[in-house]
């Protein structure tokens, strides 16, 4: 393994302190960070871990001290509340000079540090002896805290903490290699090319006033198939235990209460879903369920509600499933998820909710209620449709002749596969069915995942005002694309990958043609020593005229080239008998620097370097002979092709040095 490091980078300093606590072995160069993303580990099988914080994981785990839940919450924390407020208040203390100000800033994050530390028996953040945790939070906090004038606060807790892991070999080893005993000052350079953004605080409710306009259309379609459903009999009445906030005077929607998962314990489930865990939950399962809005413990209140009643569809479910998934393209995960639900027994699903705002339920009884989102969403896809054209029936009531493909992440699978085609089998109206449900495994978010109601991630509407443009944001999700197996979106891999693969790589292939041009002869080349090994010609019947083709290059004999040299070596006669004969040397001077190309020179130039570059690393590393001569011929031959693209003549000095 190798590490990549650079002096003045603050991640740096958490991978170094993680390497020699691990005592794991692997080499550690330190570049330039206009050379590498650093950090950046090189693993055995080629690979690369870019995120520091996993690559911190990485070397605890295979010194194996394997991640628990508890570091795992603190390392999000890390990534999505800390980490932020660092990075902000780092630009306003060594940019700006605002040090109450980068104070104010650490505020709320030390004090929530504070009260989970003063709470701790143990020495550190999960047991007596010091974890991943510890070393990414210390290294965080290290240039605010380091610094004996940065006042916010007291503190014991986090001080008492804090001194205990910076009092550790490695962690003093580390700050001291990539600071060098400098603090913020050292981090200038990387404050200045690591724009701070404005974070919001995870813990506010995002536009907790937002609603949602229906359209026409999608209210019209909405309430036909649920009256189409209640006519059949696959709807009931049940009494619904739900959460009201008794401050806000209203029933909380599922994304804006927030509690313990009762499956993993993650502190901050939403309503509905857990993001830690994934599992689907009932906002009455969460334990210390707090309002989003006003942050008050929520009451449950019961309430009647209707039901799509999917055990009554179950049978008829099966046998479309069967037909789709034999004829169709679905993937594992879209079938592995589907089938456990169906193993597991369906249950009635509630269809709607104590709500101000959504699509209207018709019905007399349940007039002050709305549909609920998962009963309601899909149909927006019919309404989309119809919002085009009125003839959208064409495409969602005709099975035989239109194919249905959905495309989604793994999460959503059973609202697809299960209940909105249930939905449209029991109102029994001749609907569209998906035919190819696509489903992808999770996309990440650095450390942690995606959460648009806590503003973790970077969304569409958010993309668009990086500056960075669409094509590089293409590019970069279709590289990351989970299809087998979970990625992570991270800023200094999607730079890397811009950097090397799109702008060096791609960009250099298509703005120099020579290089593009070696690769097809590389593609020919090939595709010759397999004819040569085949020999199909002595397997095609009938006579020699039968088994050769006309060439499509003519072959340049040395003769010829020869007679070219010489016609245009500099020796061509004048153009009239008028002219004034120069003498040999101002004619070949003037032939040579009327060849001159100054932007080839420049490329040449950077080649040169470069080329001089990697031969003094060879010769560093002790190179063979026979390689370091083969490098040597390439820089003399860039060398002469320099010359000759500034306009001299290049003969004089390869002869230099010679004896007569």
């Amino acid at each position: 393994m190798k590490l990549y490091i650079a002096e003045g980078s603050p991640q740096c300093v958490k991978v170094l302190a993680a390497l020699e606590l691990t005592g794991v072995q692997c080499e550690v160069e330190a570049v330039s960070p206009e050379e590498k993303v650093v950090p950046l580990l090189l693993l055995p099988a080629g690979q690369h871990l870019f995120s520091p914080n996993s690559i911190c994981q990485y070397l605890f785990d295979i010194s194996g001290q394997k991640a628990t839940d508890a570091t795992n919450e603190w390392l999000e924390w890390e990534a999505t509340s800390l980490q932020p407020a660092v990075l902000q208040s780092l630009h306003m203390l060594a940019l700006q000079g605002k040090r109450v100000e980068a104070a104010a800033v650490m505020k709320e994050p030390l004090k929530w540090l504070e009260q989970s530390l003063s709470k701790k028996d143990s020495s550190f953040l999960t047991a007596e002896a010091v974890s991943v945790a510890d070393v990414i939070l210390w290294a965080a906090l290290y240039p605010l805290l380091s610094d004996s004038s940065f006042d916010v606060g007291e503190l014991r807790s986090v001080r008492g903490w804090f001194e205990r892991v910076g009092d550790l070999a490695a962690c003093q080893a580390a700050a001291n290699r990539v600071l060098q005993g400098k603090g913020v000052e050292a981090l200038k350079t990387f404050l200045q090319k690591h724009p701070a953004t404005q974070t919001q605080r995870r813990d506010s409710p995002t536009n907790a006033t937002e609603g949602r306009t229906t359209t026409k259309q999608q209210t019209e379609i909405a309430q036909d198939i649920f009256w189409r459903l209640h006519e059949r009999g696959f709807l009931l009445e049940d009494t619904v235990a739900q959460l009201r906030c008794e401050s806000c005077q209203r029933f909380l929607a599922d994304r804006f209460v927030e509690g313990e998962c009762p499956h993993c314990r993650y502190p901050e489930a939403r309503g509905d879903q857990c993001d830690k865990c994934g599992r689907l939950i009932n906002a009455v399962e969460l334990g210390n369920p707090q309002c989003k809005v006003c942050k008050e413990t929520p009451v449950i209140r019961s309430s009647k509600h209707l039901f799509l009643n999917l055990p009554k569809l179950e049978d008829e479910l099966e046998q479309w499933l069967d037909k789709s998934m034999s004829s169709g393209d679905w993937t594992v995960n879209a079938r592995h998820i589907t089938r456990s639900w169906i193993r597991d027994g369906l249950k009635p699903r509630c269809i709607t909710r104590d709500l101000q705002w959504g699509t209207p339920v018709p019905h007399e009884d349940y007039k002050e209620k709305v549909f609920y989102v998962w009963f309601d969403a899909p149909i927006g896809y019919l309404s989309i449709t119809a919002n085009y054209t009125d003839q959208w029936e064409k495409w969602w009531k005709n099975p035989q002749q239109v194919e249905l493909y959905n495309f989604m992440a793994k999460d959503n699978v059973p609202f697809h596969s299960v209940v909105f085609p249930c939905s449209l089998l029991g109102a029994q109206d001749n609907y569209t069915l998906v035919n190819h449900l696509i489903a992808t495994e999770y996309l990440n978010y650095e450390d942690t995942k995606f959460s648009k109601s806590r503003g973790v991630g970077v969304f569409g509407d958010m993309a668009k005002d990086t500056g960075i443009p669409s094509d590089v944001w293409r590019f970069y999700l279709l590289y990351l694309r989970p299809e087998g197996q979970d990625s992570a979106f991270s800023w200094s891999d999607m730079a890397l990958k811009n950097n090397s693969e799109l702008l060096n790589n791609l960009g250099n292939f298509i703005n120099r043609i020579r290089d593009a041009l070696k690769c097809i002869l590389n593609i020919s080349r090939h595709g010759n020593q397999y004819m040569q090994l085949n020999e199909p010609w002595k397997k095609i019947k009938g006579g020699d005229g039968d088994r050769r083709v006309s060439p499509l290059f003519q072959k340049l004999e040395n003769e010829q080239i020869e007679v070219l040299r010489k016609r245009f070596g500099g020796q061509q006669a004048p153009s009239s008998a008028a002219e004034t004969k120069p003498s040999a040397g101002a004619v070949h001077d003037a032939s040579v620097n009327a060849n001159a190309d100054p932007e080839r020179a420049k490329q040449l130039t950077a080649l040169v370097a470069e080329q001089g570059n990697k031969l003094r690393g060879l010769k560093a590393q002790k190179a063979d002979k026979s390689v370091i001569d083969d490098e040597v011929e390439k820089l003399l031959q860039l060398k002469k092709q320099l010359s000759l693209a500034e306009g001299k003549n290049p003969e004089p000095a390869a002869q230099k040095g010679k004896k007569k």
